[in-house]
């Protein structure tokens, strides 16, 4: 990736890229997991939680594991949960002619 002005890197579930990325200096990424990737068990992941903008995951479940790296950066971690808009996806009636 080019060092250009980007207002924000949302990598998904990629600890080795979000790592890469802010070795290279990037200062606004943000990891966004899916899956317990980022630990206390994890290599470098005190590095990425230190110097990750955000972490988002997409369930307490998860943001409890990433925590266990350091308590005290708990407020980098948010919880987006998973959502769908039904709304699209409603039968419509159809009026009687």
């Amino acid at each position: 990736m080019k060092m250009y002005n980007y207002d924000y890197i949302i990598v998904e579930s990629e600890n080795h890229f979000a790592k890469y990325l802010l070795k290279k200096g990037f200062k606004n990424v943000i990891l966004y997991l899916h899956n317990d990737k980022l630990n206390a068990k994890i290599k470098n992941a005190d590095f990425i939680l230190e110097n990750a903008l955000e972490i988002w995951t997409v369930s307490e479940y998860l943001k409890d594991c990433v925590i266990t790296i350091n308590p005290s950066l708990e407020t980098k971690v948010k919880v987006i949960l998973n959502g769908i808009d039904i709304y699209p996806f409603q039968c419509i009636k159809k009026e009687k002619a």
